[in-house]
């Protein structure tokens, strides 16, 4: 499945150049590493981050967030406009 390469071409220019960020297609997606680690990327035509598992409880209740159904637990859809 494609994903929204004008999406994936916004992350790239708002994410630092640091060391070790790389870029894997994953999720039927784009994912941003940054040491091995997702930090964000495009699933079809949204945008998904990984939020720090210790803020869950209080990301569940904002408007703005949808759970991302997948084997990590702190991924979230993010609204985009």
């Amino acid at each position: 499945m494609a994903f929204d390469e004008k999406l994936a071409e916004r992350i790239r220019k708002h994410l630092p150049a640091k060391k070790g960020l790389t870029e894997k297609k994953m999720f039927g997606g784009l994912a941003f590493l940054l040491g091995g680690n997702m930090c964000c990327g495009v699933h079809r035509s949204e945008l998904i981050v990984r939020l720090d598992p210790a803020q869950d409880r209080s990301v569940h209740k904002d408007v703005f967030l949808k759970k991302f159904q997948c084997l990590f637990s702190n991924l979230y859809y993010v609204k985009c406009k």
